[in-house]
Parts: C-alpha cells; sequence; structure tokens
C-alpha cells in the first residue's frame, strides 16, 4: 500500500473501518415532543445523572462517549438507579480503555500532557515489561506506564501494552476512581509473575521518588 508521502508498506491484512452516526436515528425519535433539544447531530446533551430531559435518560453512544460495551453497560445501570431514585451521578473519571490486539493495550485516566494541561505538577514512571519476569517467561514485550500527580501522591492516569492488558489495568481504574495514595499501592501485594507486579514495581519506584 503506497503512504500520502509516498512511502509504501506491507501487510498481510488491510481493514476498512468506516465508522458509524447516531443522527439517522435520532432524527425519527420524535425528540421534540419529549422536550429534548435535539440539533441534528450524533450527539445528545445529558447532565451528570444522564438526563436528557424531565424523565427522559440517555445512555450509549447517543451521548457521545467512548462507543465500548463495558461503558454503555455502566450508564444504563446508573440511569436505572438515578430513575428509580439513587442520589447519585455518572462518575468517568476512571473509564478503562482497551484495545484487544496482540499483544493487547489497554489505558485509563489522563495522558502526562492531558495532567500537564490541566494544571496538574505531573511526571510519569515507564516499566519495560520485556525484561520482567512476565516478559521472560511469557516471550512477550511492552510497557508499563503511570502518570503521577506530585502535590497529592496519587495516580491520574495508566498506560499497559502487552499480555492481559485488559484485565491489569483495572488496579489503576480503581486507584483513580478512589484517589489511592501512591504510598498505599507501593505496600500493596502484586502477584508474582505478572503484570501487575510489574505495575507494582513502578508504584514503589513512585513511591520513592515522591518522599
Amino acid at each position: 500500500m503506497e503512504l500520502a508521502d509516498g512511502s509504501t508498506v506491507e501487510a498481510a491484512v488491510i481493514e476498512l473501518n468506516v465508522g458509524r452516526t447516531a443522527a439517522p436515528a435520532l432524527a425519527n425519535l420524535g425528540l421534540d415532543a419529549a422536550g429534548i433539544a435535539y440539533d441534528g447531530g450524533d450527539i445528545l446533551k445529558v447532565d451528570d445523572t444522564l438526563r436528557a430531559a424531565d424523565h427522559v435518560y440517555a445512555i450509549g453512544d447517543c451521548i457521545g462517549h467512548e462507543l465500548s460495551t463495558h461503558l454503555g453497560h455502566y450508564e444504563g445501570e446508573t440511569a436505572v438507579k438515578i430513575a428509580l431514585g439513587d442520589k447519585i451521578r455518572a462518575d468517568f473519571s476512571a473509564t478503562p480503555r482497551a484495545v484487544y490486539t496482540d499483544p493487547e493495550t489497554a489505558a485509563v485516566g489522563l495522558l502526562l500532557e492531558q495532567a500537564k494541561e490541566r494544571g496538574i505538577d505531573a511526571y510519569e514512571e515507564t516499566a519495560d515489561l520485556g525484561t520482567s519476569a512476565k516478559g521472560y517467561v511469557s516471550e512477550s514485550q511492552g510497557h508499563v506506564s503511570i502518570v503521577i500527580d506530585r502535590k497529592n501522591k496519587i495516580v491520574v492516569g495508566a498506560f499497559i501494552g502487552g499480555p492481559a492488558a485488559s484485565e491489569a489495568i483495572h488496579e489503576a481504574v480503581l486507584a483513580i476512581k478512589l484517589r489511592t495514595p501512591i504510598a498505599v499501592l507501593a505496600d500493596t501485594i502484586h502477584a508474582f509473575p505478572t503484570v501487575s507486579r510489574v505495575m507494582g514495581g513502578i508504584f514503589a519506584k513512585a513511591d520513592i521518588a515522591l518522599r
């Protein structure tokens, strides 16, 4: 395949993704009759209770968040709880993102650049998965990174590229959601040899750096 700069790339498979749009479906729902403000686009505006209008809730692709099944499930469950009277708000601060390639990749929270743009005094710790015990026994390559808020001594972002990344990322998901101190994460026992053990190692490294 020839690229725009004139270079060529050889591949076994070329995948074409044409995307999807919500506008045609939304336009035929008669949203005005339900009091929902709709501008004809792909996204419905909702508040932090997922409410689009009085007694009307919206979830999934049409509210403009990441197009993932697990996020749609969370939104649906949260909307039902709120509709039934629970005094809660949707919390998207620690939404995991996963790509099921080989090797897998997974992430949660902010990139280093995003954290700095928000005024956070942040830095990044990274470990090479390929030279870890997990990398040796599984003959895998990859890396694990975390983004740390120096002032509050918490994790605000994480990325894993390697085997079982979509599973191992959930420790960082919970750490971000609960604002768990780095010192607590560093003092947590991680099974050996696992990707989580590699993450535990950079928690410990960050804990020392923050003292």
